[in-house]
């Protein structure tokens, strides 16, 4: 029959020892039903590790989808900003190369006054 001292001394055992226990067989210093509950004891200890595992791998997945969908929404507004960008740059050159040719939407000489053509 398994005491309560030993069931309280094997609680107290760490992951670490209780594998240690379970290596040694029959040189350990559990048998019998005091073994049994090391052995049960080990595979609740496992268990609990691997659903923690398990836990941390899944708040790691969902940073990781969190920070994706991040960078997919600043990669949108960068596209916006390249593409605002590039139709100023094509005005900015329209704009130079009208006046570079002589033409202007200014029809204002130096000295004020209006030198549009004027249709008759």
């Amino acid at each position: 029959m398994l005491t309560e001292e030993q069931k309280a001394e094997i609680d107290a055992l760490s992951f670490e020892e209780l594998s240690d226990e379970l290596l040694m067989r029959s040189s350990s210093r559990f048998h019998g039903e005091a073994h049994d509950y090391v052995l049960a004891r080990y595979g609740r200890l496992e268990s609990e590790r691997d659903s923690k595992k398990h836990r941390e791998v899944m708040e790691l997945h969902e940073k990781r989808v969190r920070i994706a969908e991040e960078a997919n929404r600043l990669s949108k507004i960068a596209i916006w900003v390249s593409v605002l960008a590039f139709l100023i740059s094509m005005f900015g050159l329209v704009s130079n190369f009208k006046v570079s040719q002589g033409g202007s939407n200014n029809h204002f000489n130096q000295d004020g006054a209006n030198s549009a053509p004027h249709v008759k």
